[in-house]
Parts: structure tokens; sequence; C-alpha cells
């Protein structure tokens, strides 16, 4: 196949540009929960997750970036085959009700416990698609 190494490539190049950013998020997550902006730090774990799932639905060569195609292929393809346990998927649809909660209900509320809470979630998403990425790298 004519330039699918340099392919292969530039999709490796654009994966660890999403974990980058996904870590940025972590950070900027962290960082409002210190500053007691629970929703926004809720948005950054949420964003963190979101590139997560750009940086392994990129190296199968799904390159979609709207939120619900991403998760349909990632479910279908990482879910439902077992690389990824359904925990995870479950992980994924609890913080993006609560950044759906905070960023479309007037009245909600976020708390501190609820941001930590998500960033933790975020956390352990972001690394366990680093670890799946370190594994499947030659």
């Amino acid at each position: 196949m004519k330039g699918g190494c340099f392919m292969r490539h530039d999709m490796a190049v654009l994966a660890t540009n999403h974990l980058k950013r996904a870590q940025e998020d972590l950070q900027s997550a962290e960082s409002k929960i210190t500053d007691g902006c629970y929703k926004i730090a809720i948005n950054h774990s949420c964003y963190a997750i979101f590139f997560s799932l750009l940086a392994v639905n990129t190296l199968d060569g799904f390159e979609e970036v709207e939120q619900t195609a991403l998760l349909t292929h990632f479910n279908r393809y990482f879910v439902h085959t077992g690389v990824f346990g359904a925990e995870m998927y479950k992980m994924i649809d609890s913080v993006y009700n609560v950044r759906d909660k905070c960023d479309n209900d007037d009245f909600y509320i976020s708390t501190r416990g609820e941001a930590e809470e998500q960033l933790a979630k975020a956390q352990k998403f972001v690394e366990t698609v680093k670890i799946y990425i370190k594994r499947i790298s030659i």
C-alpha cells in the first residue's frame, strides 16, 4: 500500500497529540478544583476522556470527532470485543452525564466532591488508554 508506513506514523503522532491534550485537560481540571470552579473542572475531565477516545479511535483508523460517533465506535470495537471492560464505557457515560447536567441545567450546583470524583474517573480512563496504546505500539 503506497504511503502506508507514513500514514501509520501520522496516526501515531496524532494519537500522541490527543493524549497530550487529554493530559492538559486533566491538569486544568485539577487546577479548577483548587480554584473552586467545579463545573469547569468537570468539563475539563470530560474533555480528557474525549481526547483519549480520539487517540484510541485514531489508531483504529476512525477519525470522527463527533461525540456520539466516537462513543459508538469505541463501544462496538473496543468494549464489545473485550479490549476495554464494560466499566470503562460506564465510566465515560457517567462523566458525560454529569457534564451534561453542568452545561444544561441552570439550577444544577456541582460540588468539590463531585468534581474530584469525575476527575478520578477521567484520570483512570486516560491511564488505561495510555497503557493500551503502549501495549499495541511496536
